[in-house]
């Protein structure tokens, strides 16, 4: 069987790129399974601790510029879609020369020039994306693809009707979901007393600024029925220190050691999230990890996302009962403090929220869409 190759398209933040590493894998185990010659290619812009652990997973790495193309026309806007027409050519350069048999592309700047360059070259797309209401890159892809992954069944009716939809949840790293330790020895593993409820808030890569200062300002009160593991984001690090640093002179010495905040986790977030008993999060891919940890969750979905996606991403998870959901204005208020305590507090409703968390859950994604990327290559 002749060597295929599949390239894969996106960036943005850690919610583009470790889907695209978690589907990359299991291409990689699917092609070794079948004795099968495989090639992937990330065409793309990623910062360097992405490109790494791309690299240590055999996919190379083809640049180009990062560009997000808007629909106004500010100077702003002009810049971006001249980045963008840069990008197309560079994409048109690369592509030639790999020529793939398929294209994967997860969304987000970038991705949108590649997936162009493919059209043109009529190489096979497939696109995944990750929330209830799609974004303006997805949405030009979808014209374009063969065949539409959904991470929300919901998302389904922004595309057109005669594409191919599957609605398989987000691709999570097999990593993550393999050997999940229990909470217990996570805790010890982190650094946290193994018999003490412990909440991780969860901000993303690129941080929640909010969502850091509700935990500050609520700091002394927090440590008094849990422990708290923080991401606050590389962007918001350098300032949350000092915000973090005034919170805890208002916590006695002893008790400071319940309280640690770091600026992101790579793939210790996997003891991060076996070892706590609440997340907060906020209403992105993240609902996919929770879920598949089965663990009970306070969402704050942020009030500028684009088409108000995580609102709706919130909602439709909330409605199983597997998570609550509060507003930046809630968390203003100090809600966060107080409902933390009830769920914290309340042994029954944490485990009815993990059994519908896991519920929810779609570990098998990255399988299945890693199955059908094959599938339109080989056609």
């Amino acid at each position: 069987m002749p060597k295929k190759r599949i390239v894969l398209a996106g960036g943005g933040t850690g919610g583009h790129f470790y889907p695209l590493l978690a589907v990359a894998v299991e291409l990689q185990i699917l092609a070794a399974k079948g004795k099968r010659e495989l090639d992937i290619y990330y065409v793309g812009s990623a910062p360097d601790d992405y490109l790494a652990k791309f690299e240590a997973n055999s996919i190379m790495f083809r640049r180009t510029v990062s560009s997000r193309p808007r629909k106004s026309f500010d100077p702003a806007s002009i810049w971006e879609w001249l980045k963008f027409s840069f990008a197309v050519i560079q994409s048109l350069w690369h592509l030639f020369w790999i020529m793939p048999d398929a294209i994967f592309s997860k969304g987000g700047p970038g991705a949108l020039a590649v997936v162009f360059a493919a059209a043109f070259y009529r190489i096979p797309i497939s696109i995944h994306e990750s929330d209830s209401i799609p974004g303006i890159t997805n949405l030009f892809s979808g014209r374009f693809s063969r065949l539409i992954f959904l991470a929300f069944g919901e998302a389904g009716e922004y595309f057109p009707r005669k594409k191919e939809k599957l609605a398989v949840g987000n691709p999570i790293r097999r990593y993550l979901i393999s050997e999940i330790p229990d909470s217990a020895a996570a805790k010890k593993f982190l650094g946290f007393d193994p018999e003490m409820p412990l909440i991780f808030v969860l901000g993303g890569s690129q941080g929640a600024a909010r969502i850091n200062s509700a935990v500050a300002s609520g700091l002394k009160d927090f440590l008094e029925f849990s422990q708290v593991l923080h991401q606050v984001g590389r962007n918001n690090y350098s300032v949350f220190e000092k915000e973090a640093g005034e919170a805890l002179s208002f916590v006695p010495e002893w008790n400071r050691e319940k309280y640690v905040f770091v600026d992101y986790f790579n793939d210790e977030i996997k003891e991060a999230l076996a070892a706590s008993d609440l997340i907060v999060s906020r209403a992105g891919s993240a609902i996919f990890e929770i879920a598949a940890f089965g663990k009970p969750s306070i969402l704050i979905p942020l009030p500028e996302s684009a088409g108000g996606h995580q609102q709706k991403n919130a909602e439709i998870y909330a409605a199983t009962g597997a998570g609550e959901i509060l507003t930046d204005a809630d968390i203003a208020e100090g809600k966060l403090v107080s409902r933390c305590r009830e769920i914290l507090t309340n042994e029954e409703l944490r485990r009815e929220m993990s059994e519908k968390a896991r519920d929810f859950a779609k570990p098998a994604a990255a399988s299945i869409i890693a199955q059908k990327i094959l599938e339109l290559a080989d056609d």
